[in-house]
């Protein structure tokens, strides 16, 4: 981890700094995981990776009001695409919020046609 440190003081590189973002959220060191993350914004990187892992950091720090903002931000961000309105409610009905859980899972349907993920079909009957 010290070697991730004293590579990002010799320069910015963004794609580091974000691998130290991960590694230091496997080590539960999230506060840490944070403020790498939080230096990530606006150099380079997606932000929409940035935004997720961030949220997800939130998360497990406990920090669910900052989390949901992350959330909500990324729905927002690309409102025609189920991707952020399904994340976003699966963190509330994760937190027992499940009317809004379902009103931004019925956004996601919208978005992704109002169809399901996929459509099944009957198989055929068996030989046996």
């Amino acid at each position: 981890m010290e070697a991730y440190a004293r590579a990002l003081a010799l320069g910015a590189d963004p794609e580091l700094r974000y691998e130290r973002a991960r590694l230091l959220a496997e080590l539960g060191r999230n506060d840490e995981a944070i403020a790498e993350l939080l230096a990530l914004r606006g150099q380079g990187r997606g932000d929409g990776a940035v935004a997720l892992a961030l949220a997800e950091r939130y998360e497990a720090a406990g920090r669910l009001a900052e989390a949901e903002a992350e959330y909500r931000a990324q729905a927002r961000a690309a409102p025609d695409r189920p991707l952020g309105w399904s994340l976003l409610a699966a963190f509330l009905a994760r937190h027992g919020r499940d009317a809004e859980a379902r009103d931004a899972e019925a956004r996601a349907r919208e978005r992704a046609g109002g169809a399901p993920s996929r459509a099944l079909r009957p198989l055929p009957p068996s030989r046996r």
